[in-house]
């Protein structure tokens, strides 16, 4: 549903590539109007396609291989300066195919929870280590630059974090504490800068 919602009004951009309709009533309507749709279609497409229920690793590395597509598409056109309306669309694209990735992985090898929250755990933690680096490396990105780093951060997360699934068998509880520790590092980093 979330999935859903975000892609109707990134696919009426991508169609429209127009920004000034973005910022008239008509537009933020319409907008509306295309999240609610897609709202309702993930609803009734998750709700079909599960009837009889999903395992808690099938749907974790679904929703999580869709953020990583949508971040890897997405910093891959900022790194290749692609036209803002063509961003949207690939970004549609990038998450219906890490969406698909996510699945056909998790049925091949039966991924249980533990192992898909280490996948996601490594996309969170190297999407947020991309995004500081460029930060802390070059005073003003470009926002090629920006997506450039986005997208080697983002790529050696989800690849660490899928290195370290196939090695370790630990449980979702395990994976939450241990990103509760690297939150609470993180931020005692910036209270110390």
């Amino acid at each position: 549903m979330v999935l859903g919602g975000a892609a109707g009004p990134l696919l009426v951009a991508s169609v429209l590539g127009d920004s000034t309709f973005a910022n008239s009533g008509l537009g933020l309507a319409v907008y509306l109007l295309s999240s609610a749709a897609g709202i309702g279609a993930g609803f009734l497409g998750s709700f079909l396609a599960t009837h009889d229920g999903i395992k808690v690793g099938y749907s974790s590395l679904m929703i999580g291989g869709a953020a990583w597509g949508t971040a890897l598409a997405t910093s891959l056109s900022l790194g290749l300066q692609v036209p803002a309306r063509y961003i949207y669309g690939l970004a549609i694209a990038g998450s219906g195919i890490g969406m698909a990735a996510g699945l056909l992985i998790a049925r091949k090898l039966d991924i249980s929870a533990g192992d898909a929250a280490l996948v996601n755990s490594g996309g969170i933690w190297g999407t947020g280590a991309g995004a500081l680096l460029a930060q802390s490396i070059i005073r003003n990105p470009s926002w090629s630059q920006f997506g450039w780093f986005m997208l080697g951060g983002t790529a050696a997360g989800v690849l660490t974090g899928s290195l370290l699934a196939w090695k370790l068998e630990v449980s979702r509880g395990h994976v939450g504490l241990i990103d509760v520790g690297g939150l609470a590092g993180t931020g005692l980093g910036f209270a110390l800068g």
